[in-house]
């Protein structure tokens, strides 16, 4: 399973439910970049988080 969100209160919210209900979670975060002269510089506005979610037997 695969989710993503963009509010820190629904990633926790669904990473705690699905901790409870058995699953691996690990969370990510995305961040966006930008090219400036001739480097690149990563932006911190608006961060994406991906959660994935493993059923644990």
């Amino acid at each position: 399973m695969v989710l993503n969100f963009i509010t820190i209160d629904n990633l926790h919210k669904a990473m705690k439910t699905l901790k409870t209900m058995g699953y691996l979670v690990e969370c990510m975060q995305v961040a966006v970049s930008k090219t400036v002269g001739s480097s690149y510089m990563l932006k911190a506005q608006n961060p994406i988080f991906i959660v994935t979610a493993t059923k644990v037997n």
